[in-house]
């Protein structure tokens, strides 16, 4: 099951299903604690050993409208681009972590 505020990185498959790998740290893991780390590591998962991928619950077959494209990983650099304002992301993704992406600036007072 993914949890609230989980990265989700996916790749769409032949038949038109889209293959998606998740992390939301459930363990409180501290190399996991910010949505970037489990965004690099959900991707992690799914590129190795492509197609067949890592061994792990966290994945998971679904139909395209089930997801929405709300940014991009470039694997190389692990920079993650948003396609979306942050307005729309603070439902999913922690406010420290929208902080950290550099989509908000910190609190000030």
């Amino acid at each position: 099951m993914v949890i609230k505020g989980s990265a989700i990185v996916g790749l769409a498959q032949p038949d038109g299903r889209i293959l998606i790998h998740y992390e939301g740290n459930q363990l409180g893991v501290p190399e996991l604690r910010l949505f970037r780390q489990q965004a690099e590591r959900a991707a992690m998962r799914l590129l190795f050993n492509y197609p067949l991928g890592y061994p792990t619950r966290a994945r998971d077959v679904v139909e395209p409208r089930d997801i929405e494209l709300v940014g991009t990983l470039d694997v190389a650099s692990g920079k993650l681009h948003f396609s979306r304002p942050a307005s729309e992301l603070t439902w999913w993704i922690h406010e420290r972590d929208l902080m950290d992406l550099g989509l908000i600036a910190p609190a000030t007072g």
